[in-house]
């Protein structure tokens, strides 16, 4: 299907209509459920480097509709009054659920960057309509096994050696390398504890809902594939959890490249996951 088959229509979402969105469309959809992709972090819908618009674009491609929007309070979207955040972010999830049902799609597969997929996590959790969730730089907690994998990098790295060298001939101490928040490991994503954050997994699970995890070496709590399994439990989530370690990429796929090949991961694991109704 070529992009002129593809019909991208901004919509207005909410009961007070204070919900922007864009949906694009296929020429006919052949999907049993449609892509929702929130926020990353307070950037507009169109996401880093445009990177949503590309998404939105390839899985529309395939037959499925897709959603991308301003949840209340960041780019187009006004605040929505009364409510806790938690309440705000499922209700936002809610009223593009009604916008996909009006074209006969009762479920949902969820994608977020950094702080969207947070919000996505916490969404599946609560509805029964979530059966699939992309994460991209979501949570995992650090294992015992981070410190050894982080100073073994640069133990083997030859320009770590070379910036050391340069740093203690120029502050006279081994002292200064070392920057301020290395291993501080600081919460600056607002998670809930580990094990709530594990509730929130043991019950998105327990339905069979499908999740996609893809890590980059843009944040400073994961870097080894399989950490992000180990963390919730390996032995449930098994069957439903596909893990990625994409170590080249930063954090919002600055790269041309990078964004290339995360589309086609996200396109195949879609493709893998979901059937036509057909």
């Amino acid at each position: 299907m070529s992009g002129r088959d593809l019909k991208s229509i901004p919509v207005l979402l909410s009961e007070h209509r204070h919900l922007f969105g864009v949906i694009t469309l296929p020429e006919s959809t052949t999907k049993d459920c449609g892509f929702v992709i929130l926020n990353a972090g307070l950037l507009h819908n169109v996401g880093p480097f445009r990177l949503h618009v590309r998404i939105a674009e390839a899985l529309s491609s395939m037959g499925f509709p897709v959603i991308r929007i301003d949840q209340s309070g960041k780019g187009e979207s006004s605040s929505r009054t009364g409510g806790s955040r938690l309440d705000t972010i499922v209700l936002d999830y809610e009223d593009c659920l009604r916008e996909l049902q009006r074209i006969g799609v009762d479920r949902t597969i969820l994608v977020g960057l950094c702080s969207g997929a947070d919000d996505g996590l916490v969404i599946a959790a609560q509805k029964d309509s979530v059966a699939g969730l992309i994460l991209l730089d979501g949570y995992s907690r650090r294992t015992w096994k981070y410190p050894f994998e982080h100073y073994k990098k640069r133990i083997l790295s030859v320009n770590s050696w070379k910036n050391l060298f340069r740093r203690i001939v120029s502050h006279g101490t081994i002292r200064s390398a070392r920057t301020d928040t290395e291993g501080a490991g600081m919460n600056i994503r607002g998670w809930d504890s580990h094990k709530e954050m594990s509730e929130h997994f043991a019950a998105v699970l327990a339905r069979n809902t499908k999740v996609l995890a893809i890590f980059t070496s843009g944040q400073d709590y994961y870097n080894k594939h399989g950490q992000f399994t180990s963390c919730i439990g390996y032995g449930v989530a098994s069957g439903s959890v596909d893990e990625v370690f994409f170590a080249d990429a930063d954090h919002t796929y600055s790269v041309c490249e990078h964004r290339d090949r995360l589309i086609e991961m996200i396109a195949n694991w879609a493709r893998q996951n979901f059937s036509t109704t057909a």
